[in-house]
C-alpha cells in the first residue's frame, strides 16, 4: 500500500526546489542583463542579428568564437515584435539555460537518484549563476557558456544511457558538435569523454568498442559541423575565419603565476565541497559492497559507478587546466567547471546518507540538524552577492536606451579582422 503522506513530502520538496531554481535563475538573469559594463552581450547579440540579416560580411561574425551562436539565436530578430535589442535574447536564453537545469537533473538522478539530484541541480544553478552574473570582466548576459551547458550535459546524459557503441557514440558526436560550433573550449569535455572510453575499454579488454564509439563520435561531429561550414564556405569566409579563430583562440590562453583562487571564486562551490566533507566524515560508517562473482548485479553496480567517478575525475581536472590557462581572470571561465565539481559532490553526498542511516535516531537527528544549518549557511553565504546585484542593478535598465545603443553599434562600421599572433598581454 502506498504512503501518501511520504507521496506529499516528496511532492513538496520538488516544489520547493524547482522555486528556488526558478527564484535563483531570475535573480541571476536580472544582475546579468543590467550588469554596468555591457560589453559581451552586445557583441554576440549584434554579431547575431547581423549574421541573420542581408549585407552580413566576414568581419560581422566574432573573431574569437564560433558562429554557433549567432547562428542559434539570430532568427529571434526575425520574429521578435518591436525594436531590435539586446532583450530581444532573453527568452531564448533563458530556453538554453532552463535546458541545461533539466539536462543537468537528468544526469545527477541517473547517476545519484532523485532525492540528491534535485538538491545538486540546486548547487548547479547557483554556483551557475553566481559566476556567470558577478563576472566583472564583462557582462554575464548572452555570454557563450549560457548556451554551451544544454548540448555538453546532454552529451554527457547520451554518453551515461546509450549503450550501443555506435548510436552512443554518433549522439554524443553531435551533440559535442553542437557545442564546439558555440564554443572551442568544449573541447574539454571531448577529451575527457574520448579519455574516459579509452581507459574503461583497456579495463574490460573491449577494444573494438572504443574504435567504433570514436568512429562514430568524430562522424557525429562532422555532421554537426557541416551546415555551418558549407555556410561559411558559400560566403566566402570558411578559410579566413578559421584563420583568424585558431591565433585568437591562442591568444586566450597563456599560462599565468600559480595563486592561491579569490575567495569569492571559491564561495559559489562551498555547498558542493561542503557535503563532500560531510561525506568523508561518514565514510567509516558506510558500508561499500565489493563487486564479486556471486553478486553480478552489485558487481555491475560497482563497476558502472567506478566508471563514472573516472570520468567525472578526469572532465574536472581537464576543464580545470584549461581554467589554469586562461590569461584573463574572469569569473564566468569558472562556470565550466561547476557541472563536473557538483556531480562529484553527489559521491559525498551518497556517504554522508549511508553514514546517517547507520547512526541510532537521537544522534542522527542532531547530525541532520546541524549538517543542514550549516549548508544553509553556506548557500546563503553564496547567494547574497548574487540577490544584492540583482536588487542594486534593475532600476538601471532603460528599454528607450537599449534599442538607441543596439541600432548604434550595429549601425557603426566593423573593425577589420586582425588575427592576433601576440600571446602577452595588450
Amino acid at each position: 500500500m502506498s504512503n501518501p503522506i511520504g507521496k506529499e513530502s516528496a511532492l513538496g520538496s520538488t516544489i520547493a526546489i524547482c522555486s528556488l531554481i526558478l527564484i535563483v535563475h531570475c535573480a541571476g538573469r536580472v544582475a546579468a542583463v543590467c550588469h554596468p559594463y555591457k560589453i559581451d552581450s552586445f557583441t554576440y547579440s549584434v554579431a547575431a542579428y547581423k549574421l541573420w540579416h542581408a549585407g552580413a560580411t566576414a568581419a560581422d561574425l566574432v573573431a574569437d568564437k564560433p558562429p554557433g551562436q549567432a547562428v542559434l539565436t539570430g532568427w529571434c530578430y526575425w520574429i521578435a515584435p518591436g525594436q531590435p535589442t539586446r532583450l530581444t535574447l532573453v527568452p531564448i536564453e533563458s530556453a538554453f539555460l532552463i535546458g541545461a537545469y533539466a539536462a543537468f537533473f537528468l544526469v545527477a538522478r541517473r547517476l545519484h537518484g532523485p532525492r540528491s539530484a534535485g538538491v545538486l541541480t540546486f548547487f548547479f544553478v547557483l554556483a551557475q549563476s553566481v559566476y556567470n552574473a558577478l563576472d566583472f570582466t564583462t557582462d554575464g548576459y548572452n555570454l557563450n557558456e549560457n548556451y554551451l551547458a544544454l548540448p555538453m550535459l546532454t552529451a554527457v546524459l547520451a554518453y551515461l544511457t546509450i549503450r550501443h557503441a555506435t548510436c552512443r557514440g554518433l549522439a554524443v558526436g553531435v551533440l559535442v558538435g553542437v557545442a564546439l560550433l558555440i564554443k572551442q573550449s568544449a573541447s574539454g569535455l571531448v577529451l575527457a569523454i574520448l579519455v574516459s572510453e579509452l581507459v574503461i575499454s583497456l579495463q574490460r579488454k573491449q577494444i573494438a568498442n572504443c574504435l567504433v564509439f570514436s568512429g562514430m563520435l568524430a562522424a557525429g561531429t562532422v555532421i554537426a559541423f557541416a551546415p555551418v561550414t558549407l555556410y561559411l564556405r558559400s560566403k566566402g569566409w570558411l578559410g579566413l575565419h578559421v584563420d583568424t579563430l585558431f591565433f585568437q583562440t591562442a591568444s586566450h590562453a597563456l599560462i599565468p603565476p600559480w595563486t592561491l583562487p579569490r575567495w569569492y571564486n571559491i564561495a559559489p562551490l562551498m555547498p558542493a565541497f561542503w557535503v563532500v566533507a560531510l561525506g568523508i566524515a561518514h565514510l567509516r560508517r558506510t558500508t561499500i559492497e565489493l563487486p564479486s562473482d556471486d553478486n553480478v548485479e552489485t558487481a555491475e553496480i560497482g563497476n558502472v559507478r567506478r566508471d563514472v567517478f573516472i570520468f567525472l575525475s578526469l572532465w574536472l581536472v581537464i576543464e580545470l587546466a584549461i581554467l589554469a590557462a586562461m590569461r584573463k581572470p574572469a569569473s564566468h571561465y569558472y562556470q565550466q567547471i561547476v557541472a563536473p565539481v557538483v556531480l562529484l559532490s553527489g559521491f559525498g553526498l551518497a556517504a554522508f546518507r549511508n553514514g546517517l542511516s547507520r547512526l541510532d535516531v537521537a544522534t542522527r537527528a542532531t547530525v541532520w540538524r546541524w549538517s543542514c544549518v550549516t549548508t544553509v549557511v553556506l548557500i546563503m553565504h553564496a547567494a547574497m552577492p548574487l540577490f544584492s546585484a540583482a536588487s542594486s542593478r534593475i532600476g538601471t535598465m532603460d528599454y528607450d536606451v537599449e534599442v538607441r545603443e543596439f541600432a548604434a553599434r550595429v549601425a557603426a562600421p566593423m573593425p577589420p579582422i586582425r588575427i592576433e599572433r601576440d600571446r602577452g598581454d595588450e
